[in-house]
């Protein structure tokens, strides 16, 4: 059974103005990211956030008590390394450099599920919600987290 997953797309949403989410209001002001940064869910395309909630449920099919933390790759690179890989690999401890950038946000995503599960990361952006939002611990893809590093 895999220790965690990381998936990067929002995996709970917000019938709030712009589908904006408190986690994602926080990102960006907490770290000076704009919106093209960290975009409210109803800027991204479809297709992303189907398939992130489709993964889900298939990974909870078989692995029920998994945990699951919503990643949001580039915006840790920038904020945990200003945007070096290299600096970055370093930290984590990870061999190599991607050859893609789908392949470099896969690996910060199981690095997020990983520093989360272990308790090295124990902010979780998933705890505090705006009023709309769903809850990622009780709604049919939960318990589903958004840890972050504390810096």
């Amino acid at each position: 059974m895999p220790s965690g997953v990381g998936v990067d797309a929002p995996l709970w949403w917000s019938s709030g103005l712009s589908s904006d989410r408190h986690a994602d209001q926080w990102l960006r002001k907490r770290y000076s990211l704009s919106g093209g940064q960290v975009q409210a869910a109803n800027s991204l395309r479809g297709a992303a956030l189907v398939q992130a909630a489709m993964f889900v449920q298939c990974i909870r099919e078989v692995f029920p008590v998994v945990p699951v933390t919503e990643v949001h790759p580039k915006a840790l690179l920038k904020v945990v390394a200003n945007g070096s890989w290299k600096a970055f690999s370093k930290r984590y401890r990870v061999r190599g450099t991607p050859a893609a950038d789908h392949t470099r946000d896969a690996i910060i995503a199981a690095i997020a599920a990983r520093e989360g599960v272990c308790g090295r990361w124990p902010h979780d952006l998933a705890s505090t919600r705006l009023l709309g939002e769903q809850d990622p611990l009780a709604y049919w893809l939960a318990p589903v987290h958004y840890y972050w590093p504390e810096l």
